[in-house]
């Protein structure tokens, strides 16, 4: 029975962590461009999307561990769950630090009200970690259905 627990809370934080963020680099494409009287409602949404989307991932990879716990230990489970966990935990250390420092950047632009180019080259970049970050995400979902091929 805490086997299955411990499987639905690790599926249901894994459905959170990628599925709350997932139209968030398009948010922010389309929302920036409105002008500033859009972007204090945007800045909350994307901060309250990274907090839930971090604390879920979070949860994602300590479910995980428990589960791999259950399981018999890292020694006993497939080694594509050791490549998921890994690109689990660069996933999540990529929201900290790399998304974190281009969403600051672009907070202070547009607190400081920068020129539109300035916006939308980090705007652009923010687009590009969102890519990274979905090509991450399916490389583990494959990993873990099917991870003993």
């Amino acid at each position: 029975m805490l086997l299955l627990i411990i499987k639905v809370l690790h599926i249901a934080c894994a459905a959170v962590w990628w599925g709350v963020p997932m139209s968030m680099s398009r948010d922010i494409r389309v929302t920036v461009p409105l002008g500033e009287p859009h972007w204090e409602l945007l800045m909350i949404r994307v901060n309250r999307t990274r907090l839930i989307a971090i604390g879920a991932g979070l949860a994602t990879i300590l479910s995980g561990v428990m589960l791999i716990l259950l399981f018999g230990g890292f020694a006993s489970v497939p080694i594509a769950i050791h490549i998921g966990f890994g690109l689990a935990f660069c996933l999540l250390l990529s929201e900290v630090f790399w998304e974190s420092s281009v969403w600051g950047m672009l907070v202070k632009q547009l607190e400081s009200k920068e020129d539109a180019d300035v916006l939308n080259r980090q705007v652009r970049k923010f687009s590009v970690i969102g890519g990274v970050q979905h090509t991450l995400w399916f490389c583990i979902l494959v990993l873990m259905v099917f991870r003993y091929v």
